[in-house]
């Protein structure tokens, strides 16, 4: 994304949202820690962009609108029921989700398990 406007965020984040609300996120910040993923996250907060909720991320409580799911590198076989309700759309206005947990990044199995629940098309518009 060049520019982090509220319009050129909408326009990159039409989500597949499920009739449950659950909506799986098009835009990834996989980057190792202290490479500038949360100045990065923060910005595009700014400007509308939500976080997940930590309900299937084997956390001891529920916290929603994080940066941090980490729910790619704690489950073995990935549900993509489970993942939409971690981006659910009455939690986002404008249901522009980001994923941006540095784990992902060093966890090998966790770009098969996020490709294994994602259809072509959002595959494709993934960013």
């Amino acid at each position: 994304m060049a520019a982090f406007t509220s319009a050129a965020i909408k326009q990159n984040c039409a989500h597949s949202c499920d009739s449950n609300g659950g909506c799986l996120p098009l835009i990834y910040l996989w980057g190792a820690q202290k490479a500038g993923t949360t100045s990065l996250y923060s910005m595009m907060h700014d400007v509308g962009v939500c976080g997940g909720n930590t309900r299937y991320s084997g956390f001891a409580h529920w916290t929603k609108d994080i940066k941090e799911t980490h729910y790619l590198v704690s489950v073995d076989v990935p549900s993509r029921s489970r993942y939409t309700a971690t981006f659910l759309s009455h939690d986002c206005p404008c249901r522009c989700f980001v994923e941006a947990t540095p784990d992902n990044l060093f966890v090998p199995p966790t770009a098969a398990r996020l490709r294994f629940m994602m259809n072509q098309a959002e595959a494709v518009r993934a960013v």
